[in-house]
């Protein structure tokens, strides 16, 4: 057998938990999550000088996991972390470079994460597209809010239920991936569609926002226009701006 799908759920409880914080309010706390697979045909017992026994199995896999604990939630003016308000101070990046163009770079991410602190920034939102998992890490790390992006981008212009099914799978291998960085404190579903020339686009919305909430309902939910919008009220939405960079779509 090559391949075995198989899965794991435990549950535990960590006390004391020191939560993870955005620059300038606190320390990015972090824990690591260790799993191991073990051969347990394979066995070996070592006995200490001192008598005890240790008892040995065949590690297969080791899988580490860094995560953090916050809570986010908005309100109808502020964004709260950890119930403290949050003021967003950064940028709509780009993951790339005028030598190869897009893609991660680790030295140009390094760069990039050091000028945001020098500016004293604390967020940036991943536009268009999720960026490497290993900014994601340095983002977590560093203490820095990201607002994580799906490739959806301005050619949006068909409401139709072949690209909502398409526009689900992103934001479900997006949220499946990210969900466990304490930096990633918002979902952006998509940025600049066209929405007050097409019909549809309310209703198409609307039920982003809602499958985006059954993934994960602890983040909030935003979409990115660029012009005047026909969805003006979905869950309580403030949308309706014709110069923005960022609307929220949901209080959540």
């Amino acid at each position: 057998m090559v391949y075995w799908n198989m899965s794991l759920t435990q549950n535990g409880t960590v006390e004391k938990v020191k939560p993870w914080w955005p620059r300038g309010m606190g320390d990015p706390n972090l824990y690591t999550m260790e799993v191991i697979l073990y051969n347990k045909t394979w066995r070996q017992e070592l006995t200490l000088e001192n008598g005890i026994k240790l008892d040995y199995h065949l590690s297969l896999d080791v899988y580490r996991q860094k995560f953090g604990f916050r809570t986010v939630r908005t309100t109808k003016t502020q964004i709260l972390i950890n119930e403290k308000p949050f003021y967003c101070l950064g940028f709509g990046m780009h993951e790339d470079f005028e030598i190869h163009g897009r893609g991660y770079n680790q030295v140009v991410m390094t760069k990039d994460m050091n000028l945001l602190e020098w500016m004293n920034g604390n967020c940036y939102r991943t536009t268009h597209y999720p960026y490497a998992e290993e900014r994601m890490e340095e983002s977590d790390r560093r203490g820095i809010a990201v607002v994580v992006e799906t490739p959806a981008l301005i050619f949006l212009r068909e409401y139709s239920e072949k690209h909502l099914k398409l526009h689900k799978q992103m934001l479900k291998d997006l949220i499946e991936r990210d969900r466990n960085h304490p930096s990633a404190i918002m979902w952006s579903i998509s940025n600049e569609p066209e929405t007050l020339r097409r019909n549809g686009s309310r209703d198409y919305f609307e039920k982003l926002v809602n499958y985006t909430h059954d993934l994960d309902n602890t983040r909030p939910v935003t979409i990115v226009f660029g012009g005047p919008t026909q969805i003006e009220d979905i869950d309580n939405t403030v949308a309706a701006y014709s110069k923005c960079s960022i609307a929220p779509v949901s209080t959540l």
